[in-house]
């Protein structure tokens, strides 16, 4: 017969799948495997225990860790010009959020600047690019999970975070170089420190854009 086994683990920073299942033993035991996916909510190093235990097969322990840094920059996201590109942004967090939406060329523009994201959930920024302008605007960005992530991550490895972009246009109307420039998306100390989470300074991804024509 088959003997299921719970799992779980005491760092929320660590995800598992809650039962797996293990044929009837074999002389010298049965080999089993679970995944365990580090989404932090926070930056710096996470330790936890994974627990896997049956009342018939035993109770099982072992160590993990991860470690979580600023999230990596993404892109260049190209935005054809007079038209808009979609970034999926996932808030990793498990509790909702504020996050705060920018960008540092005059030749884009976003149609929210801030907005608080749901638990786990994915949120939709719409970048839009006025076009090509004589001269170009030469700006692009740097510093910045997942998820995560830190995801990671993330906060991930980074606040992890799963990105993915598509960029629909008409071509620009007024030739020139094409405008460069950064989305910045920042989750403040304050909100994290509102939302419960043990952090105490400023999550930021990063998102490099490039018009197009």
């Amino acid at each position: 017969t088959k003997t299921e086994y719970l799992c779980k683990v005491d760092n929320p920073n660590f995800l598992v799948e809650r039962s797996i299942s293990a044929l009837a033993a074999v002389p010298g035991g049965t080999a089993l495997s679970t995944d365990v996916t580090f989404e932090p909510q926070w930056l710096g190093s996470s330790t936890g225990t994974l627990t896997v235990a049956s009342n018939t097969g035993g109770e099982y322990q072992f160590p993990i860790r991860g470690t979580c840094l600023q999230p990596k920059p993404q892109g260049p996201i190209v935005v054809k010009g007079h038209s808009a590109a979609t970034i999926q942004f996932k808030n990793v967090f498990a509790k909702a959020a504020r996050f705060h939406f920018s960008v540092d060329s005059a030749a884009f523009s976003l149609r929210s600047s801030t907005d608080t994201i749901r638990p786990r959930k994915i949120y939709y920024v719409m970048v839009s690019c006025e076009g090509n302008h004589p001269g170009g605007s030469g700006v692009s960005g740097g510093g910045g999970s997942a998820g995560g992530g830190g995801g990671g991550g993330g906060t991930g490895g980074g606040a992890t975070s799963a990105m993915q972009q598509r960029g629909h246009a008409s071509s620009a109307s007024v030739p020139g170089p094409a405008p460069t420039g950064t989305l910045t998306v920042t989750c403040t100390a304050e909100s994290l420190r509102d939302a419960e989470l043990p952090c105490t300074e400023d999550i930021r991804w990063i998102y490099y854009l490039r018009g197009a024509p």
